[in-house]
């Protein structure tokens, strides 16, 4: 990275010394300063400077407990899968060099819970009585706030769009004067 500039708005632009340098950085996130999510957009001359707000959004999690025989790609997807969408799991879990948690990117919605557990039937899940229980902790890298009341990421309460002001302004208010 070159240069790091700022505008008044609160938006980052990043300089990057060649295309590659560019992509690696937008490919790998997602990524988080001071405990917060940064949303990366790709410069080109008609982009829209916006903070939007987000009904789903990439988190990174830990998954604690996993039994050994679910180390592998497709059973810890389908147990990522019951957090959020699978997206990817970091290179260690990838490789099963660590198995102490997984470690994966998922996509989060805001009109779901957030867990912080959950049950992984094991054995056969066609009879239930067969199988146990094995409780799965998650642990969020960065747990995002969820408005209530629009259901989306992005933007405080306060500076939330689909709220309406309980008053709002007259152009012809005038103020008493203080004495």
């Amino acid at each position: 990275m070159l240069e790091v500039l700022a505008n008044e708005k609160g938006f980052y632009f990043f300089k990057f010394s060649d295309d590659e340098a560019c992509s690696n950085v937008l490919e790998v996130g997602p990524w988080l300063f001071r405990g917060m999510m940064v949303i990366l957009k790709k410069w080109h001359r008609r982009l829209n400077l916006s903070k939007d707000s987000y009904s789903k959004i990439p988190v990174w999690v830990k998954l604690f407990n996993i039994p050994h025989e679910y180390w592998n790609e497709e059973r810890l997807s389908h147990i990522a899968s019951t957090v959020g969408k699978a997206l990817y799991a970091d290179s260690l879990t990838g490789s099963m060099k660590r198995i102490s948690f997984a470690m994966v990117c998922i996509e989060i919605n805001s009109f779901c819970d957030l867990v912080d557990s959950f049950d992984l039937l094991m054995g056969d899940s066609s009879n239930p009585k067969l199988g146990e229980n094995v409780e799965i902790l998650v642990e969020y890298q960065w747990k995002p706030k969820i408005y209530a009341e629009c259901k989306s990421f992005g933007h405080s309460i306060t500076n939330c769009p689909k709220l309406k002001p309980l008053l709002s302004p007259s152009k012809n208010v005038s103020a008493p004067k203080l004495q």
